[in-house]
């Protein structure tokens, strides 16, 4: 089983100083903890200087120029569907824990993970999304489907979902209304209407900065 991590990224020395910290973090914590093949796509979204990056699983994608952050999550997700089973969409602003490996066995064997996008749990997450505050991993399974949408900091999904749901090659819409928004709901949406599931997996929790510095420059 291979697994793509997808994190996007922008740093500017204004927007975002410490870009290349959280990025550092957050592949310092997935080589730390990740016992499973995996590779990490860097989707750098027209930063205004090349990114520093040691860590050998990475490939770097360089985007020259800036259409929002659903058409970087697009390309990277893409590319890490040619050899990945399970494709993880982050933020770079994380750190996983030992239970991301928990996280994606659960995945890999739950019974609808060819239609279902997965989320972890979080330390704060923010009052947009309470459902999924925890002080730490457990062992629920929690379905959201039709209530409330999963929070794009991290959701997970098989080749296999990709396959179904992806138009023209695009998970996430590139309409002019969600270009430059996350909006992970609207994948959510689209797909709970075609039979599309989602779930809080318990099973994983992910330490989250919340820092959104690139989002000034929109």
């Amino acid at each position: 089983m291979k697994i793509g991590f997808v994190v996007t990224c922008f740093y500017d020395n204004k927007l975002r100083p410490r870009g290349q910290e959280f990025l550092d973090k957050f592949l310092t914590s997935i080589e730390d903890h990740v016992n499973f093949d995996h590779t990490v796509y860097v989707v750098d979204n027209a930063s205004p200087y090349d990114l520093s990056i040691s860590y050998d699983k990475c490939k770097v994608i360089k985007i020259n120029e800036h259409r929002g952050i659903t058409n970087a999550w697009n390309i990277g997700v893409l590319e890490s569907r040619n050899d990945s089973n399970i494709i993880v969409n982050c933020n770079d602003d994380l750190v996983v824990t030992e239970s991301i490996n928990t996280f994606i066995e659960t995945i890999a064997n739950h019974v609808h993970n060819d239609v279902s996008i997965y989320g972890p749990v979080c330390n704060k997450e923010g009052v947009s999304t309470p459902h999924q505050i925890r002080s730490g991993p457990g062992k629920s399974i929690i379905e959201t489907t039709n209530e409330y949408a999963l929070n794009g900091f991290f959701l997970a999904f098989t080749d296999k979902f990709y396959d179904r749901f992806s138009v023209n090659g695009n998970l996430f819409s590139t309409d002019k209304k969600y270009s430059i928004c996350a909006n992970e709901n609207e994948i959510q949406e689209r797909v709970w209407k075609q039979g599309g599931r989602s779930f809080i997996l318990e099973t994983g929790y992910i330490i989250h900065d919340k820092q959104r510095g690139w989002q000034k420059l929109l």
